[in-house]
This record gives structure tokens, sequence and C-alpha cells, in this order.
């Protein structure tokens, strides 16, 4: 990497951004404090991808932590574990992929999503989904 020109190195972040964007899941390995690691766990949860983040038995970073955040799995290996783990992450966050769900609407709710996501920066989906979130917590007869 360091023999790198700026133009590489400019293409080569330009690839692995493409490829990020086009993963269903990425998985870090975090035994290692690092700024840079905290930036790609930062720009995939907000990119809505799945992270998978392993660190060596005992290498715990201080300031991970999974609370309830459906994209975020954090798991310990060893040496000799790490492939049955990995495989463990895998089919975990397989089971919480999000489900897609495709539906009409009107033109006029259309240019109210269009309103909201302007005016309050927030995707459209996102916005349905919370009202769906909300409605489902409230709701007495739902079960789950």
């Amino acid at each position: 990497l360091s023999k790198q020109t700026p133009k590489e190195s400019l293409e080569n972040q330009r690839l692995m951004t493409k490829r990020k964007n086009q993963a269903d899941l990425i998985v870090l390995e975090a035994s290692t404090p690092s700024f840079g690691i905290g930036q790609e766990i930062a720009y995939s949860l907000q990119n809505n991808k799945q992270v998978i983040i392993l660190y060596l038995e005992g290498h715990k970073p201080h300031i991970l932590q999974d609370e309830g955040q459906d994209l975020l799995f954090i798991y310990e290996y060893s040496l000799t574990s790490l492939s049955t783990t990995l495989s463990r992450a895998i089919d975990e966050a397989r089971e919480k992929v999000d489900v897609r769900f495709n539906f009409y609407i009107s033109p006029e709710i259309g240019r109210y999503l269009d309103w909201i996501s302007q005016t309050k920066k927030l995707p459209r989906s996102v916005f349905l989904r919370g009202l769906v979130e909300r409605h489902m917590h409230s709701d007495k007869e739902y079960r789950d």
C-alpha cells in the first residue's frame, strides 16, 4: 500500500466502497482497537448493512456494545473456533435479514412521503417502518 500513487490509492478506495455497497454483509476483525474499524462499522450501519464483528478471546474492544441492534453481531473467537463462530454468526445474521415489501400508494401519499424524506432527511422506508413498529408495539391484540 505504501507504494501506491495517490491515483491508485483513490481508485482502490472507490473499488472498496463499491464492494461494500454491493455486499449483503460486512465481516470485520476488531481485536485491535482502530479508528478505521470504527469508521467501517459506522459506514456499514448507516448504509443498513449487517455487520459481524469478530474479536480474539480476551481482546474484546471496550467500546463495542451489542445493544439489541438488529444489524450488529459481535462474537468472540479462538483460532480453533473461528470457522464455527463465523458460520454461527452468518446464520444468525441470515435470520434477521429484512424482508422486502412492495406495495402501491396513491400519488398524494407519494408526495407526502417525498416531503417527509426531503424535509426530515429521513428515508421513506425508515419513516414507514417506524409507523408500523409504533403501531405494532401499541397493538394489545398482537402477539409476537
